[in-house]
């Protein structure tokens, strides 16, 4: 700060930049009840995983706004200040400017790349899938065990839960992965795989199932029972 006091006026064009830092933090701490606006009451999976898609590019123009806004301000307020011919105030105004500019491109950006950003491509990619129709049939052995769970996307803990969660184990390679089963396909597994017994015996005695599944987030588009157990 200079040595001599400044205006009132002057001190308030000098630290307006400073205050742009909000939006970015409502960005971080309101993203969760954002998303539930996003995802709304449907059950209908495209109708969820769009509204994660548009919650997706709402976050990337909310960082992309802030930083905009906060280098406009301080370009306004420069243009101000120099009209008003102030003195020893352009180190202050950098410095105002450069801590929201810090929290908008560090903690945002760093928000926005290992969460958001992968969840959109897996989305995407899955939404393509989905109208394409190109998810690829797997026979699958269920494991034991399930639970309710919101769609595997950030932010959305605490949100309603859509799907039913599974361990299911692939015929062919004997892959163990988690995928999610929408609760509108009502479904239950009438046997599950015994870790205990042989191969040979769980292919006698339990049920493989076909399911089509997305590649990226796993979840489950249609389920049917290839054949009978025993």
């Amino acid at each position: 700060m200079s040595r001599q006091s400044k205006p009132l006026s002057e001190l308030l064009l000098t630290i307006c930049p400073f205050f742009t830092i909000f939006p970015a933090l409502l960005l971080v701490l309101g993203g969760r009840a954002t998303l539930a606006k996003f995802l709304g009451d449907s059950e209908e999976l495209t109708v969820m995983l769009a509204g994660c898609r548009n919650w997706c590019l709402l976050m990337f123009g909310a960082a992309a706004a802030g930083i905009l806004l906060t280098l406009a301000v301080t370009i306004l307020a420069g243009k101000a200040l120099k009209k008003r011919r102030a003195s020893g105030v352009w180190k202050d105004l950098v410095k105002m400017a450069l801590i929201p500019l810090a929290v908008e491109i560090g903690l945002c950006g760093l928000m926005l790349r290992n969460e958001v950003l992968p969840a959109f491509q897996d989305i995407q990619a899955d939404l393509r899938q989905i109208r394409e129709e190109t998810a690829e049939a797997r026979v699958v052995y269920f494991q034991p065990g399930s639970y309710s769970t919101h769609l595997p996307v950030p932010y959305t803990s605490g949100q309603p839960e859509p799907v039913d969660c599974f361990q299911v184990m692939e015929e062919k390679t004997g892959e163990v992965y988690t995928v999610y089963l929408p609760k509108t396909l009502g479904f239950t597994p009438e046997g599950t795989y015994h870790m205990s017994r042989s191969a040979s015996w769980n292919e006698e005695n339990i049920p493989r199932y076909e399911i089509i599944c997305t590649d990226h987030l796993h979840l489950v588009l249609s389920v049917q029972s290839v054949d009978a157990a025993g």
